[in-house]
């Protein structure tokens, strides 16, 4: 049954009111109205809320960065998913989601609401999988990690500029720290020779890439797939393995990458391999990076130390 914004409401209030274990927020944009709305609705044992965070979310102020201690003074889990985009709502094995935000206009708590759809259904075990599994992506934000997000909020530029907002290295650096798990549609399906060369065929692993590295076909070149690819979770999550073990073997990085994969079913052991050697042939693109060589059969990959 779809579900318009204040069917969608109410749909959330009541499963709210009625549930007793465990509540899971997702929400890209988060306000503090509507997460109050959702706690004081809720006795549930265990509450976790996920936002993206984004340092331009919550400048513009799509979100509020009050909702971390709103959380942390009533006992609830707070993390950061910067790649977030979704709004679902768990609740003791059901699930809503839909386009509505935990926002006051995405929840209809505001008499000038904006026009969601949304679904309700009980989640089967797949789906609570797949939501577990990306908790398992999530960065959870302590108290000290929450001052360090507030510190650089406040030394953002005023008036607002029009350029996109970044976060200091400091926070990104945690942000990107716990990178160990990593669904498939955030690996490139083509190696870059394979880009290149059939770019305009217009097959689905081609335009993947293409999405993938925000990249219009008409404005592609293996110099801008280079520079987009370095800025990819793809990217940081081979970096951060690479580092992490200073050399790994073909079949040891297949090994980590098959137990990284967040996805359910996890592909076939053949598809996985075929990824993993799509990254080895993306990180050759990087030689004071990475360092590809092969002393037998098998290829290896080598962090390359700075002098």
């Amino acid at each position: 049954m779809v579900l318009s914004t204040y069917q969608f409401k109410s749909a959330l209030r009541s499963k709210l009111n009625i549930a007793t274990r465990e509540v899971i927020v997702f929400s890209a944009f988060l306000k503090e109205n509507a997460l109050i709305w959702l706690l004081d609705n809720t006795k549930a044992k265990r509450i976790s809320v996920v936002s993206r965070w984004m340092a331009n979310d919550l400048v513009y102020g799509m979100s509020d960065l009050s909702c971390f201690e709103i959380c942390r003074d009533r006992g609830v889990k707070f993390g950061i998913s910067s790649n977030l985009h979704a709004k679902v709502y768990y609740i003791d094995g059901h699930v809503l989601l839909g386009s509505s935000n935990a926002t006051d206009r995405g929840l209809a708590l505001s008499t000038a609401y904006n026009d969601e759809f949304g679904t309700s259904y009980v989640a089967n075990k797949a789906d609570q999988k797949n939501l577990m599994n990306y908790l398992r992506s999530v960065i959870w934000v302590n108290e000290d990690f929450y001052t360090q997000i507030k510190n650089d909020y406040s030394r953002m530029p005023q008036p607002i500029p029009t350029v996109a907002l970044r976060w200091s290295e400091s926070v990104q650096t945690k942000l990107k720290k716990q990178k160990n798990y990593i669904w498939v549609h955030e690996l490139p399906f083509n190696a870059p020779d394979q880009l290149l060369s059939g770019y305009k065929e217009g097959s689905y692993a081609i335009e993947h890439d293409l999405e993938l590295f925000g990249i219009r076909k008409e404005n592609f070149t293996l110099d801008r797939a280079t520079m987009a690819y370095k800025s990819s979770r793809a990217y940081r999550w081979c970096s951060d393995m690479v580092r992490f073990n200073e050399s790994l073997s073909f079949g040891r990085f297949t090994k980590i990458l098959h137990d990284a994969l967040l996805d359910d079913p996890i592909p076939y052991r053949k598809e996985v391999k075929e990824l993993a050697q799509v990254l080895f042939n993306w990180a050759k693109l990087y030689p004071t990076e990475f360092k590809v060589t092969r002393p037998s059969y098998s290829e290896v990959i080598q962090i390359v130390k700075e002098i």
